[in-house]
Formats: C-alpha cells, structure tokens, sequence
C-alpha cells in the first residue's frame, strides 16, 4: 500500500483548511486524493475538552481505527484511505464544543471514452473510409484537462501516431490499400495519467495483388 505522509505548510498546492469558529479548530490536509491510498490529516482544535470527542468519515475509513469512526482528544493526526466507489468524501468532527468539516474531492479513474460509431467499416480498395467517433474522456484528476492523440495499426499489436490527428474524433484521411486498425490515446495533463480507448478496425471488401 502507498503511504502519503503532510506537512503542514499551507502554502503548498492542494492543502485546505477547513476552521469551525465556535470550535476554534482546524481540520488540514489533500483536498484531492486518489482512492484506496492513504492521506493524513491533522485535526487541531484549542482548549481543553473534558470529554473526547468523535471525527467521522464520509466515502473512506479511517485506517487504525478500520472503521468509520473514532474517539480522539483535543489534536489528533488520522490516516485515510478513501473509496474508489466514492466521487466527493468529508471528515468531519463533532464536539460539545462545536462542530467542523473538511471536504474532499475523491479522482475518478481516468476513463478513456469508447468508440461509439463506425467501430468496424468495410470498404472498398482505395476508397476513404468514413470519420470515427469516441466519447469524450472522463476522471484522472479533479480538474481534468485532456490531450488527445489517434493511433494506427496493422496488426493490433504496434501502434504508431497519426499526424495531426489530435481531435476527439478521428475525421476522413487517404484512401486505402490495406486493412488499419485505429484507437485514441488520452493523455490527463495535470495528473500524467494515460489511457487508451478501445480500437476501431477498417477492412478492405477486395483487395488488388
């Protein structure tokens, strides 16, 4: 299991605080995070508490205690690991005191997007074949920005670029004289993140020897 270790300096990109006034606390740590690795967070709060009071998790758990919830003082540091199936996750802290919340913003998995029209084309030799078209590209980070790139192929196995075939969708080219196979390549720029879609293929009805 990777391990994400904060210090707090909140000046960094990504850090958030989270201050309940009638607590007089903080809540600190990623406001962005990839599920099923693990985060901490300081919670700090002032005064002295007769009783402990309770941080909860929306969308993760908490990673001693292996469960939602759990009794801390008046300044504790908790791991995270937060859920894949979640979008949006919360910590939240509950005192006599008063209350705090800290929200979180859980990264989808970078979804390529999925070929939707002519998946499989047969053509005539020497004929255009017609444009594919994919579905635009989902996740890989909390403000995604995406770089396209088509590929192509003659067996499926080894794929090169296409030139200036950087579209959501992958428009008419040359005519053919063989059989290509074609698939997109998303590129997340803010995460690094790379997928692939699923592949196009083109066939020829009669080939010339």
């Amino acid at each position: 299991m990777r391990r994400y270790f904060l210090t707090i300096v909140l000046s960094l990109p990504g850090i958030v605080i989270s201050e309940a006034i009638t607590a007089q606390g903080t809540i600190t740590g990623p406001a962005c995070v990839k599920p099923s690795f693990e985060y901490q967070y300081l919670i700090n709060f002032t005064g002295k508490f007769k009783n402990k009071s309770e941080i909860c998790i929306t969308g993760g758990r908490l990673v001693d205690s292996k469960s939602e919830c759990t009794q801390i003082d008046t300044f504790a540091a908790v791991k995270v690991i937060w859920d894949a199936k979640a979008v949006r996750g919360k910590i939240s802290f509950a005192s006599a005191k008063g209350n705090a919340a800290f929200d979180v913003n859980i990264i989808e998995e970078l979804n390529p997007g999925t070929i939707n029209t002519r998946k499989s084309q047969l053509i005539e030799y020497n004929s255009k074949r017609e444009q594919i078209t994919c579905g635009p590209a989902t996740g890989g980070s909390c403000n995604p920005s995406y770089e396209y790139q088509w590929e192509i192929s003659e067996d499926a196995i080894e794929w090169k670029e296409i030139k200036g075939s950087t579209d959501v969708n992958l428009a008419n080219q040359e005519q053919q004289k063989r059989p290509f196979f074609y698939r997109r390549r998303v590129t997340e720029k803010t995460s690094g993140m790379v997928a692939y879609s699923d592949i196009a293929s083109v066939y020829l009805n009669s080939i010339l020897f």
